[in-house]
């Protein structure tokens, strides 16, 4: 081999060796400084974002959930499934596009727990709070008829929602107290006059006022006051049946009759809610009613022009109207040219 050959060949592997050489240093140069290690994370295997350790991955996460809670409400957060971690390699351009929060944000579930005042089942108001709420409640119950239901329902969203403010709470109650608020009435008789009999009739009369029912439940009642001038009031008209701390006990009709007349309007009289019975009138024209009052709201089960027989239920005891406790409050009428006389019912049981 000629002695200028031989040099080209050193040359051109020389050549070929210092070429490779910056080549395998520009790659590793490359990958040494464009690609870091990173770990990707996944929740039920969909990636979420690039993350230098798990530990900055709770990082991100604690801070969302404080975001959340910044809010005022009562919150309650979670992620949609359990991260798992991958270590691989990645540029760095892909680690400063990436915004870790805003991924992660779209993995967390969001419960909000809000507390509605409902006035007969319309939400009016919603407050961040149990105990604002029932303040709130409280205070407009105290305002307006007892017979308006108000209360607090709780509510589960997945989403934030504007609680009211207090400005806001004031106008609300205002227009809801002047909507709801008692209304009391004047109730008059349209008789002329009224007497208290002082003794048991007899004869026709008698008999028309004698009852055959009880008007309540003896086992569950007891006698709190009497007909007439008791310890308690002067002239007091029927007799008053208080239960002994029973709830529901039944009202029943004195004798058979009509159903002449029921209130259903607690506010609307003395006696709150109210049924009457017209029992029949005399040959010489004295007509019988039975009246039952401070019945319990909602409980009447007759209307007017409907027959009873004795013994029917037609409502329940309450405490309606002028009353300081659940009690039945009992009168026995007698009509005559307009002019009523109250009878002591115990004559006549």
């Amino acid at each position: 081999m000629k002695k200028g050959s031989a040099l080209r060949t050193l040359r051109f592997i020389f050549t070929t060796l210092v070429l490779f050489v910056l080549s395998f240093s520009a790659v590793v140069v490359t990958i040494l400084n464009v690609y870091v290690p990173q770990y990707i994370a996944r929740i039920d295997g969909e990636e979420v974002a690039y993350f230098a350790n798990p530990a900055e991955f709770d990082e991100v996460y604690e801070k969302l959930v404080e975001e959340k809670k910044a809010d005022g409400l009562e919150v309650e957060v979670s992620l949609k499934g359990a991260p798992t971690y991958e270590l691989t390699y990645v540029r760095d351009g892909v680690i400063e596009e990436q915004n870790q929060y805003t991924n992660l944000r779209a993995f967390i579930e969001t419960e909000y727990t809000v507390y509605n005042v409902a006035v007969k089942g319309k939400n009016e108001m919603t407050f961040a709070s149990k105990d604002e709420a029932d303040s709130y409640a409280k205070k407009l119950k105290d305002a307006i008829k007892s017979s308006v239901k108000v209360e607090v329902v709780e509510e589960k969203l997945d989403d934030i929602v504007t609680v009211t403010d207090t400005e806001t709470a004031k106008k609300t109650y205002s227009t809801l107290v002047s909507r709801y608020k008692p209304v009391v009435r004047t109730y008059s008789y349209s008789y002329s006059g009224m007497a208290y009999a002082g003794s048991k009739a007899t004869g026709e009369l008698g008999t028309l006022l004698t009852g055959s029912c009880y008007p309540t439940e003896r086992s569950k009642t007891v006698l709190t006051q009497g007909f007439g001038n008791t310890s308690y009031s002067t002239g007091h008209r029927g007799l008053d049946i208080a239960s002994y701390g029973q709830a529901n006990v039944n009202i029943y009709a004195f004798k058979p009759g009509t159903v002449s007349a029921v209130q259903t309007d607690p506010y609307a009289s003395t006696f709150g809610c109210y049924v009457k019975i017209y029992h029949g009138t005399t040959s010489d024209g004295v007509a019988v009613y039975t009246l039952y009052a401070h019945l319990q709201y909602g409980s009447i089960s007759v209307s007017p022009g409907q027959a009873v027989g004795a013994g029917s239920v037609i409502a329940r005891m309450g405490t309606t109207g002028n009353s300081s406790g659940v009690h039945l409050h009992f009168e026995l009428q007698s009509y005559k040219n307009n002019v009523m006389t109250l009878n002591n019912p115990a004559l006549y049981m």
